[in-house]
């Protein structure tokens, strides 16, 4: 089933991508499904999911334009605000030349379900301090809707209107249910990753977690079971022979260039695999 779920939030929390790891202890954190950095939310944030049986669900689509197809109804519904929306093909949503939402996408590559997910900064702030300033967001500070327009917005209104958009463009294909505050279990405290790299979208790095486990993460977006394919098949090898930067790129090539995986955020494959390559040395 496709499904739609537009929500507020009853806490201030700081949401991490699925890829994310969190280092520091006093931060209270929650992991969503989604790839991308971190978001933060409030009782003046709007949370959008789209959940999909596959990416073509309702329109023709692919992994790697998930975003671009289903943020559409989406903007339609922030423009009757009176400003225009536009996305631009990066991880966030602009309106007077300000990001004011962040959107991303979750996908599994062996059973085809997906998810378009955005968080709408309508009075509280998606993104501020080093985060604010990221390279991603092309020098333009984040703002709120509320910045933008100068007048309050009513929440509840804006969700309905982001309903009706989404119902208009899909109509039955699309339930729409009913709207709960987003509930996501705390993310588990790890150690920083051992080597990291800048790259287009933000960090990415590799290194073990708590329990010791080798992981590879950061900031960009992903087909779930493919980064779970890549670490299992580095386990398998630095469990029978000596790791090589040869080895490593095939790893990441044979996890991530197959059809119908996704990889966002990431120019090329062989900086993930140096980032891979300098953790494990």
């Amino acid at each position: 089933m496709n499904t739609l779920s537009v929500s507020m939030f009853d806490e201030d929390l700081l949401v991490l991508g699925a890829f994310q790891r969190r280092t520091d202890a006093n931060l209270r954190c929650v992991r969503r499904t989604s790839g991308g950095a971190a978001v933060e939310v409030g009782a003046g944030t709007l949370h959008v999911l789209l959940t999909l049986a596959h990416p073509a669900a309702l329109v023709p689509c692919d992994a790697l334009r998930l975003v671009n197809r289903y943020v559409r109804p989406l903007l339609a519904a922030l423009t009757t605000l009176g400003k225009k929306a536009n996305y631009f093909g990066r991880d966030w949503i602009s309106m007077a030349k300000r990001p004011v939402a962040h959107v991303g996408f979750a996908h599994e590559a062996s059973t085809g379900r997906a998810a378009f997910e955005a968080f709408v900064a309508v009075s509280t702030p998606f993104a501020t301090g080093a985060r604010a300033s990221r390279s991603s967001f092309q020098d333009k500070a984040p703002a709120t809707l509320e910045e933008v327009h100068a007048r309050p917005i009513e929440l509840v209104a804006l969700a309905r209107a982001i309903e009706r958009a989404y119902a208009e463009a899909y109509g039955d294909a699309l339930a729409i249910l009913p709207r709960t505050a987003p509930r996501w279990e705390p993310a588990p405290l790890d150690p920083p990753w051992t080597a990291i790299a800048e790259e287009a979208i933000g960090e990415i790095g590799a290194g073990p977690d708590a329990q010791g486990t080798f992981r590879i993460g950061g900031d960009f977006l992903a087909s779930r079971d493919a980064v779970e394919n890549l670490e299992r098949a580095l386990a398998e090898q630095c469990a029978t022979r000596p790791i090589t930067m040869d080895v490593v790129q095939q790893c990441v090539e044979s996890a991530f260039m197959v059809p119908d995986v996704a990889l966002v955020g990431v120019r090329s494959p062989t900086t993930l695999a140096e980032v891979i390559a300098a953790a494990l040395r």
